[in-house]
């Protein structure tokens, strides 16, 4: 049996927070208000807005973690659940999400394409760093259309498939790159969000114990709550994907869809506490399946 990062006595309960899913509503409000809504279900982004009714649920993210177990790959999370050793990585993101996950293009080939930094100097005051607060301002306040659509995007990248605080920095170049919208979508933003999330799932486990125990005497609310960064909610689509039990007690399939974050539906009022979501991943005979490698591998851009 493989050794658990966090040993199961010393297993303790939390939540993780996960910004992206309000950001996203944020912007689907926005984008209808302005007739844009239609654009983003036809763009490269389309599954993100297209997606049936999803409930991040936190406590599940958080069980996941407290199950990791050693890997020799850096690039990948590996889990035991059950008596069944799994593997998140970015060929699971890759399908769950549908991004692009084509190469990086150089500094020098940015710096090349000579992008306009219009929206910088006139909705930031040229300034030399963006706090995500301040793209979400605009994209609220903004009178022009196609800028609105622009902003939103940028709002989208960093607020949903990053999800960082609103007091954060962007990556600046984002608001050089996306006007030129086709060259955005192009963009390799499924690296980019993986790279975020994948740092969030090596998140320090013990460290957390550490400072649940130190706040076993304070009067708060007995659980450890942290967040994570990335795309979070590719890790419990991926979860529902994998764990059939887990998918039989919480979701609805609508068949065999790519990317496969299309394909789930929560179960209306549906429980997703520790008491539920536990049990599940702690059964001998949990089935886990191998993640449709062999059957969509021709989906995924590397």
């Amino acid at each position: 049996m493989p050794k658990l990062l966090v040993p199961f006595s010393d297993h303790f309960p939390g939540r993780v927070t996960y910004r992206g899913s309000s950001t996203l509503n944020h912007i689907k409000t926005r984008f209808l208000e302005l007739g844009l809504l239609e654009r983003a279900k036809e763009s490269p982004f389309k599954q993100f807005f297209l997606a049936l009714e999803f409930n991040f649920s936190g406590v599940l993210v958080h069980q996941l973690l407290l199950r990791k177990i050693a890997s020799n790959n850096e690039d990948e999370v590996h889990f035991f659940l059950g008596s069944k050793s799994c593997r998140f990585s970015m060929g699971e993101f890759s399908l769950v999400t549908g991004l692009d996950f084509s190469a990086f293009p150089s500094p020098e080939e940015l710096e090349g394409r000579n992008l306009s930094d219009r929206l910088i100097k006139e909705y930031f005051n040229d300034a030399e760093k963006v706090k995500l607060s301040q793209v979400d301002h605009a994209f609220k306040t903004c009178t022009v259309v196609e800028d609105v659509y622009k902003l939103g995007l940028c709002l989208f990248v960093e607020g949903v498939l990053n999800a960082i605080e609103g007091k954060l920095h962007i990556w600046r170049d984002i608001l050089k790159i996306v006007e030129n919208v086709e060259y955005f979508f192009s963009y390799p933003w499924g690296k980019y969000s993986y790279r975020r999330l994948l740092h969030s799932c090596k998140k320090d486990m013990v460290k957390q114990k550490a400072n649940y125990d130190a706040k076993k005497d304070a009067k708060v609310q007995q659980e450890s709550k942290y967040n994570m960064y990335g795309y979070a909610p590719a890790l419990q689509y991926w979860a529902y994907e994998a764990i059939q039990q887990l998918a039989v007690e919480l979701v609805v399939s609508s068949g065999n869809m790519f990317p496969r974050m299309l394909s789930w539906l929560h179960r209306r009022n549906k429980d997703f506490t520790k008491s539920v979501i536990a049990p599940i991943l702690l059964k001998k005979n949990v089935s886990y399946v191998v993640f449709f490698l062999s059957i969509c591998l021709s989906f995924i851009i590397i």
